[in-house]
């Protein structure tokens, strides 16, 4: 059963975090003071000013951070101050068993996928696919109407109910499942693991960025020779962001490279959805049930996020 976080409240607390890649100062500092114009109060880990390369810190440290903020009776949310790389390097150090009775509202996108699927296949958490506090918390939380933006409503149990989210369609059909997803490249790398999610029957919701179409289509590929798509109910793909060729060589199109795969399972799949590194600003919460019209091109959440 699905294990939904206690809904925000104002005047509650969020914890702020790098799980993998080190934040912009400038856009966290935005980030943050948003957050706090909100009605929120912000309590900053030791990880947004940790360097170690490309990472925010040492590997336990972080994972040690991660598990202290959800323990802590005095933190409401956690949400991800940027993704970049380097979240799947703390799954080791993760104690399920103890971050079991304290599920939060946590957010972010990207790389952070590698821990939403963990949390969702290990513990059944609904977590939740959005901005992330420096990397666009601010550009997708419009200033004027920012206690109406989606994100807001979701986390605060205000919303969304069953508002229609409009995309392209590729394949007719419908279908009702669990969103599971997150970034392509992010999902396969947890092949293999305990981490990988259950998809039997789920809505699989993918996005990218960077990724030439040849690279969407190995990832695919390893996916599909996994056995990983035979009983998907159906597929949302979002925004693949500067996901082109990168030369003059032939290439298939992002269309070609879908049909291929997903054509022959005759299930419904809508894509050009606005979620993911782009512009557009849907949050999806993983875990939570959802219906989808190929046909029409829409998907709907059928239940709220929050309890």
């Amino acid at each position: 059963m699905l294990v939904k976080p206690r809904k925000l409240y104002y005047g509650d607390t969020i914890g702020v975090i790098a799980p993998g890649g080190p934040p912009d100062t400038d856009r966290l500092k935005s980030g943050i003071e948003l957050l706090e114009e909100l009605g929120f109060s912000v309590v900053a880990g030791a990880s947004l000013a940790q360097r170690r390369g490309y990472l925010a810190g040492e590997d336990r440290d972080r994972a040690a951070e991660l598990m202290a903020m959800f323990e802590d009776p005095g933190i409401d949310a956690i949400f991800c101050a940027r993704g970049g790389t380097g979240s799947g390097r703390l799954l080791p150090y993760l104690d399920f068993e103890k971050l079991s009775p304290h599920p939060k509202i946590f957010v972010g996108y990207s790389d952070v996928t590698c821990l939403q699927l963990a949390f969702h296949q290990q513990m059944h958490w609904c977590s939740f696919y959005g901005p992330m506090v420096a990397v666009d918390l601010v550009a997708k939380t419009n200033s004027d109407i920012r206690a109406e933006s989606v994100w807001f409503q979701m986390l605060t149990g205000q919303g969304p109910g069953h508002e229609v989210i409009q995309g392209k369609s590729l394949f007719p059909g419908s279908a009702t499942g669990p969103l599971v997803g997150g970034c392509l490249s992010l999902i396969q790398s947890l092949c293999g693991s305990s981490y990988f999610p259950d998809l039997d029957g789920a809505i699989l919701f993918l996005e990218e960025v960077n990724e030439e179409p040849y690279r969407i289509d190995r990832m695919l590929t390893h996916l599909k020779l996994c056995h990983h798509f035979e009983n998907l109910a159906g597929v949302l793909v979002g925004e693949l962001k500067d996901c082109h060729p990168k030369d003059d060589e032939p290439s298939l199109s992002i269309e070609q490279i879908l049909a291929d795969h997903f054509g022959p399972l005759e299930i419904p799949l809508i894509m050009d959805l606005p979620f993911g590194h782009g512009t557009g600003h849907q949050v999806l919460p993983i875990g939570v049930r959802a219906e989808m019209n190929g046909q029409e091109g829409y998907y709907r959440l059928l239940e709220k996020a929050v309890s």
